[in-house]
């Protein structure tokens, strides 16, 4: 054999070598720009989903706090003090009525927020909705009563209304409490994310 075949033969041999090496090499840089990939994938979906959960957290607090507030409403309207100056100020029927329906209204959100959100305090807020219809009915009835004419009327209605008011500050608490509760547990899921 000629020193030209060796040389041919060499070159070849460097060629395929090369070839391989080239071969082994892409095949490593693309496995490993599919693990990158996958990795970095991998995070964007985690840091989407802890922003989804985060955005999910600030609205359920925005409804923990609407409902709070509500609560807070419906509580000093069912009130004894609010009963004591309706009483005094010789409140037209039309102008309670207004009072009333507004307070519906308020029930109707709280209602609402709770079907929606918070199932586990729906019995709650149907115990408040009669409590406020009994509160709100007495109310009118002693109102309506003179107390100097029907003393005993007046005293039984004031009574009902007094009775309705503590009750449904009772389970106004309870629901706050419980709206107390998840805030917390909110916060101390988002500092888990």
């Amino acid at each position: 054999m000629s020193d030209e075949n060796y040389i041919l033969i060499a070159a070849v041999i460097s060629f395929l070598g090369a070839l391989i090496v080239a071969i082994i090499t892409v095949k490593n840089q693309f496995y490993i720009s599919r693990e990158q990939i996958s990795k970095d994938l991998m995070i964007q979906e985690r840091q989407l989903l802890n922003e989804r959960i985060k955005y999910e957290f600030a609205v359920e607090r925005e409804n923990l706090k609407k409902l709070h507030l509500v609560l807070s409403k419906i509580a000093i309207e069912n009130s004894l003090t609010v009963s004591y100056i309706q009483t005094s100020s010789n409140m037209s029927s039309d102008y309670f009525s207004n009072r009333y329906l507004e307070n519906w209204q308020h029930l109707k959100e709280a209602k609402a927020i709770a079907d929606i959100y918070y199932q586990d305090i729906r019995r709650e807020i149907k115990e408040l909705e009669g409590q406020m219809s009994c509160f709100w009915g007495s109310q009118k009835s002693l109102l309506e009563t003179s107390s100097s004419e029907n003393r005993t009327s007046w005293n039984g209605y004031l009574s009902e209304v007094e009775k309705m008011g503590r009750a449904i500050s009772a389970n106004v608490e309870s629901i706050q409490y419980f709206i107390s509760e998840r805030g917390k547990s909110i916060s101390k899921e988002v500092l888990d994310i």
